[in-house]
């Protein structure tokens, strides 16, 4: 897992040695799995956490196992809290848009915070699969049907090459604990 990538990573030239990396961490597989992968190749890196504001006790104890995760491996974290039904119902959004809409913010306000000059998202090929069937099924264009992109912007996705079964498979085989979400 930290071979392929690594490799992924510098075949897709998605870090330089003056970049300042933020990752996105929910607590999920996904995220931690990715956490552990930075940090066991060596890269250094700030964590960002937001709190959405829709499950209650459930997402306190996300937050809660981020900020020991963090804690326990000296990594800096920033937690953000947002109130996305209410951003939702005001700005005729869905709640998933609303969630990527303050994602993005809370990034932005990081790397502007820290000096960060990437991101990296804990997406995987199974996210690039349903994100490609979301937009045939939404009627996207060309450009739209290409799905994820290993690198867009400042956005990296250093685990897009793996399945989520690999991830699961790396997080068991390593005894690292993360949290399940009731609503992904």
């Amino acid at each position: 897992m930290l071979t392929k990538t690594k490799e992924y990573m510098q075949a897709h030239e998605m870090l330089t040695s003056e970049d300042r990396l933020i990752i996105g961490l929910s607590g999920g597989l996904d995220s931690v799995c990715l956490f552990h992968i930075l940090r066991n190749l060596g890269i250094d890196f700030e964590a960002v956490h937001v709190n959405h504001g829709i499950r209650g006790e459930e997402a306190m104890r996300d937050e809660n196992f981020v900020k020991r995760l963090c804690e326990s491996h000296r990594i800096p974290l920033h937690i953000y809290h947002f109130d996305v039904p209410e951003m939702s119902r005001t700005k005729h959004l869905s709640e998933e848009e609303a969630g990527r809409m303050v994602r993005r913010q809370a990034f932005l306000e990081t790397m502007n915070r820290c000096g960060g000059t990437k991101v990296a998202l804990a997406h995987h090929g199974n996210d690039r699969a349903e994100t490609f069937l979301f937009h045939l099924s939404r009627g996207s264009g060309i450009q739209g049907l290409s799905s994820m992109k290993p690198v867009e912007g400042t956005s990296i996705r250093p685990l897009l090459w793996a399945e989520r079964k690999d991830l699961a498979a790396y997080m068991a085989q390593q005894g690292y604990d993360y949290v399940e979400d009731s609503t992904n």
